[in-house]
């Protein structure tokens, strides 16, 4: 099948594609991008980072695979900027997992504990000094600063996020 040129086209009215899956990549790209713009015109947000979405993803699979795989990551946990709900469960799953591998790191399994451990994370998520000042030694330590990085770029993603969605 032949390419879709929406460049020079001048639409009334809305651009769909929703539900379409499309062979080119690079045609899912132009598409997108023309409904994203005329979504944004019309003033329908929702559709428009619809459109954004989808011409972002089609954006990361035309990269070499080396870029292209990785980025699944972005496109799925972060949203593109898009989804902030995502993002919001990509957060809170990440302070359990850091949280329940400290409580089970540390062997006293009482509730206090836990809930130490879940305030820790916390707060090493959102400060992340707080977890590297007040780390352990060994794997533990390792750990604090992995969730201490992660939460350097995570927290400042759900700012722009929020943002992004709502000021506009």
């Amino acid at each position: 099948m032949g390419e879709a040129w929406f460049d020079r086209l001048k639409i009334n009215g809305n651009l769909n594609f929703f539900n379409t899956t499309f062979e080119n990549v690079k045609g899912q790209e132009r598409a997108h991008r023309s409904a994203k713009i005329i979504w944004e015109k019309i003033g329908d947000r929702e559709k428009a980072d619809y459109s954004f979405y989808h011409e972002m993803e089609a954006k990361r699979k035309q990269k070499p695979f080396y870029f292209r795989y990785p980025e699944i990551i972005v496109q799925y946990l972060f949203g593109y900027g898009v989804h902030p709900s995502r993002l919001l469960f990509s957060f809170i799953t990440l302070l359990l997992l850091f949280a329940f591998s400290y409580w089970v790191m540390e062997g006293l399994f009482s509730l206090d504990s836990l809930l130490n451990k879940l305030r820790f994370s916390f707060l090493t998520l959102i400060v992340p000094a707080y977890g590297v000042i007040n780390a352990k030694t060994g794997l533990y330590s390792f750990l604090t600063i992995l969730e201490a990085v992660i939460g350097a770029f995570t927290w400042p993603t759900f700012i722009v996020t929020f943002a992004r969605k709502y000021m506009r």
